[in-house]
């Protein structure tokens, strides 16, 4: 049986009078069915004894009773010591550094914690394979147990205001938080947002709204310019291990970029353990803490969407790539490509058999796992996918190139499966069953992991005939296989036939 040390912010916000419904509370029930015990650190217990409301400060204790109180404080080992020091600023640092001392000293398997600064402590240890965000361990759990996402039939689609069912209890923290939510709510009535529901219950709601030049924003105590902005409205959603964040995150970019803005913000409280989890997963895509909005407490978020390339982390400058010669085409066949790349489903495939993905359909950042004799590829390189034939008919005109990536990283230095899996469960299409199997395949040839994003899906498919006929590809008995060079020329010619915006490219 593993076991699970808490940190304590996770359990505080678990445990308070309006817990979040649907969501933490699956996760937890789903660790008790898989026989996880779940730990809390005596440090854990005297932070809860501080709390001043005398009514709060019980509930939670005998809350705490469905854990497990860890039976011992470890000794502080001495290069968990050397680490910590020069980071921790409080005592609630040097408490937080105890809990990763357990993991450390391998007490606990796993620590699960929203906060970044033991996330970076982590690091510094070399024990981040151990310590977990709530939504990383939920896609693992959920990955591993097909039984525990069969329920999860994700479609996202715009629906008006006055269409969805204002009563759903999805949306009582947003009540706790506005006052006026339900008067804001029915103004909209005749707007749509992008909505998330499942068996009847709402799992995630996105609102978005362009302003131009002219709109005002005088409760701000940072002073915002006069460009066009798309403002992110409402962003929430309460269902773990599918990456949901980032696909919503997607549509507020792709919004972005069809209505030309400069600049995406949104306001967000930093109370609820939720609204750290979507501020965590803002930043990682390069939106910043600028001010406060007066009027509510609200932080403010700003993420700059003028065509920038940061060639440190894309993430940061997402969508947008850099025009280069290293441009790559890479096979991919027909049972994983829509699994991979659900935007750029075919119009012969059915979308309801797509209509259960998973982390890897859902997230930006993606892995492909390949075999291809060619390896030179590397950050920053441009990946066009070419979807290879499915037998139905002749491959020249069942092939089609669909969608164009973004090289991240390139992991050719796999030894053992263990760190193969690692790099490549989360985001590639395999179960652990079928990753072990390709990792099995040939020992002399182990398969290589590239890391990339998922930027653009071309409006129009363009088929292997096309690309003979354009000269990109030579002989259709020897059409590109695995990874293959095609240079920027080629490029061009295939972003022009497929009718490509070209605004996410910088020249």
């Amino acid at each position: 049986m593993k076991r699970i040390l808490l940190d304590t912010n996770v359990i505080i916000h678990r445990e308070t009078n309006y817990p979040i419904k649907d969501t933490i509370g699956d996760f937890f029930r789903y660790l008790n069915e898989q026989e996880y015990e779940l730990f809390y650190h005596a440090i854990t217990k005297t932070e809860f004894e501080k709390i001043e409301s005398e009514k709060h400060r019980d509930s939670i204790q005998k809350k705490l009773r469905a854990y497990n109180l860890l039976p011992f404080q470890s000794e502080l080992d001495t290069h968990v010591i050397a680490v910590c020091n020069s980071i921790d600023q409080d005592q609630n640092d040097k408490n937080d550094t105890r809990l990763l001392n357990e993991v450390y000293l391998e007490k606990v398997d796993f620590l699960i914690s929203e906060d970044k600064t033991i996330h970076r402590k982590a690091k510094g240890l070399k024990i981040q394979e151990k310590v977990f965000t709530i939504e990383r361990f939920a896609d693992i759990l959920f990955k591993n147990i097909p039984q525990l996402t069969q329920y999860r039939l994700v479609d996202i689609e715009p629906r008006y205001f006055g269409e969805i069912n204002l009563k759903d209890s999805f949306f009582d923290t947003l009540r706790e938080d506005y006052c006026e939510f339900d008067i804001w709510f029915k103004r909209k009535s005749t707007e749509r947002a992008y909505v998330l529901q499942i068996k009847n219950k709402i799992r995630g709601f996105l609102y978005l709204k362009v302003e131009d030049e002219k709109e005002n924003y005088p409760d701000f105590t940072t002073t915002f310019s006069p460009i066009k902005r798309l403002k992110i409205g409402t962003f929430k959603t309460n269902l773990f291990g599918v990456n949901l964040g980032e696909r919503f995150l997607k549509i507020a970019f792709d919004n972005a970029m069809h209505n030309s803005v400069s600049e995406i913000y949104l306001t967000a409280y930093d109370k609820t353990l939720t609204q750290q989890m979507m501020i965590n997963e803002i930043t990682k895509w390069g939106f910043i803490e600028k001010g406060v909005n007066n009027s509510t407490g609200e932080k403010v978020f700003v993420r700059d969407f003028s065509p920038d390339f940061n060639e440190e982390d894309p993430r940061k400058t997402y969508p947008y790539i850099m025009n280069t010669d290293r441009v790559h085409f890479v096979q991919i066949f027909p049972e994983y490509h829509t699994k991979l790349l659900p935007e750029s489903i075919l119009k012969n495939e059915n979308p309801h058999d797509f209509n259960k993905p998973q982390s890897h359909s859902n997230s930006i950042e993606k892995v492909f796992i390949s075999r291809s004799i060619n390896k030179d590829i590397k950050k920053g390189d441009i990946l066009v996918f070419r979807r290879t034939g499915d037998g139905k008919a002749p491959a020249k005109y069942r092939s089609v190139v669909t969608t164009v990536g973004l090289t991240l990283s390139v992991n050719l230095n796999c030894v053992t499966f263990k760190q193969f899996k690692k790099s490549a469960f989360q985001r590639s299409v395999f179960s652990e069953k079928e990753l072990k199997e390709m990792w099995d395949r040939n020992q002399h040839s182990r398969p290589f992991l590239v890391n990339f994003l998922n930027i653009y899906s071309f409006p129009k498919k363009m088929t292997l005939n096309d690309l003979l006929e354009l000269d990109i590809v030579k002989d259709l008995k020897n059409p590109p296989r695995g990874i293959s060079s095609i240079g920027n020329t080629s490029f061009k010619k295939i972003l022009k036939r497929t009718n490509a915006d070209e605004s996410f490219i910088i020249y």
